[in-house]
């Protein structure tokens, strides 16, 4: 893969792949820092059995998990969005939200 094709962001505490060959991206970062024992904090709203799916390539999306997991811990937060908190919006969402759903986008 040529330079001009990879694109991503980078900073110290945050690399975040936006090209096609994300899996392989994330798998080269999240390596490094597990074989470094670095700290490394995910936040998505896809289980981790859709990981495969999400990164288009299941083998490497189990490596990643192995290394993350290994040492990790896996926290579930439920409750409402905060994107959608002060919205108005957020009137119309409330009685589903209650029920235990979440929105995950609202049309204007």
């Amino acid at each position: 893969m040529t330079g001009e094709n990879r694109r991503w962001e980078w900073n110290p505490s945050l690399a975040v792949p936006l090209n096609p060959d994300a899996a392989n991206v994330l798998f080269q970062v999240v390596n490094e820092r597990y074989l470094h024992r670095r700290p490394m904090v995910f936040t998505t709203n896809k289980p981790i059995e859709a990981w495969g799916e999400v990164l288009h390539d299941g083998d490497l999306a189990e490596a990643i998990l192995d290394r993350v997991l290994e040492r990790g811990r896996v926290l579930h937060f439920k409750g409402p969005s905060y994107r959608t908190l002060g919205s108005a919006s957020r009137n119309c969402t409330d009685s589903f939200a209650k029920r235990g759903g979440r929105v995950t986008r609202t049309h204007s």
